[in-house]
C-alpha cells in the first residue's frame, strides 16, 4: 500500500457529510475556511452547493473500506497475480 494522500469524508469533525473536513484535512488548512468558502460560494450563485453535493457522492468516507480508485487497483492486481 502506498502512503500517497487521499481525498476522504472526515467522520471525525463533521457538521453534516464530512466533506469540509476531509477537504481541510487534505489541504492541511482550518476546516472553518472551508465551510466559510463552501458558504459563500453557495449563496453567490450556488457553485459551492454543486461542488458540495458532488464531493458527497463521490468521494469516499473515511472508515470505508473500498473507494472507486482502490477497487480498480485491487481488480488490476488480482488480474495479473491469476496469470
Amino acid at each position: 500500500m502506498s502512503n500517497a494522500k487521499r481525498l476522504v469524508r472526515k467522520t471525525d469533525g463533521k457538521m453534516i457529510a464530512g466533506v469540509a473536513a476531509g477537504i481541510a484535512d487534505y489541504f492541511e488548512v482550518d476546516v472553518n475556511l472551508i465551510r466559510v468558502i463552501l458558504v459563500v460560494t453557495a449563496i453567490m450563485g450556488g457553485f459551492g452547493l454543486v461542488v458540495y453535493l458532488v464531493v458527497w457522492v463521490l468521494v469516499p468516507e473515511e472508515d470505508s473500506d473500498l473507494s472507486m480508485a482502490d477497487d480498480m487497483g485491487d481488480s488490476v492486481t488480482d488480474e495479473t497475480q491469476e496469470d
